[in-house]
C-alpha cells in the first residue's frame, strides 16, 4: 500500500527569505522575500532620491521640491505592497490567503480556476497517443 504524500518540500531555497511557511492548502514549503513593511534602507533610499531631485528641480521649484518626500513615499508603499500581494498566492496550488481571509468564495473560485489552466496547460502539452 503506497503512503500519499502530500506535495513534497521544492528543493529550491530562496536567499533572503523573510517568512518561511507551508500552504494550507497543499502543505508545500513557501517563501516570502519582501515585507509589506518598510525599513529603514528605504527611507534612506527615498531621502537620497528627494535630495538628488530637489538639487534637479531647484530651479523651477525652489524648497517646495522638499515635498516630493511625501510622492516618493506613497510610490515605493504602493510598489512594496503590490510586490508583497503578487507573492502571497501560491504557485503550486493557487490558494491565496489574502482572498480567503476576505470572501472564501472567491478564494475557492480562483482555486477552481487555478487547477482549470493548469489542466488545460497539461492536457496542450501532451502529445496525443495513436491506438495500434
Amino acid at each position: 500500500m503506497t503512503k500519499i504524500r502530500p506535495l513534497e518540500s521544492r528543493p529550491f531555497r530562496f536567499k533572503n527569505a523573510t517568512k518561511k511557511f507551508h500552504c494550507p492548502l497543499c502543505a508545500s514549503e513557501r517563501y516570502l522575500t519582501s515585507s509589506h513593511r518598510m525599513s529603514a534602507k528605504h527611507f534612506l533610499q527615498i531621502a537620497v532620491l528627494t535630495g538628488v531631485t530637489t538639487f534637479a528641480l531647484f530651479d523651477f521649484m525652489q524648497w517646495r521640491a522638499l515635498s516630493l518626500f511625501f510622492v516618493f513615499w506613497a510610490g515605493y508603499e504602493v510598489v512594496r505592497r503590490l510586490v508583497y500581494r503578487s507573492g502571497i498566492e501560491c504557485p503550486y496550488c493557487g490558494f491565496d490567503a489574502s482572498w480567503y481571509k476576505r470572501d472564501v468564495k472567491v478564494a475557492r473560485r480562483l482555486v477552481d480556476e487555478f487547477w482549470q489552466k493548469k489542466n488545460a496547460e497539461s492536457q496542450k502539452s501532451v502529445p496525443p497517443q495513436n491506438a495500434p
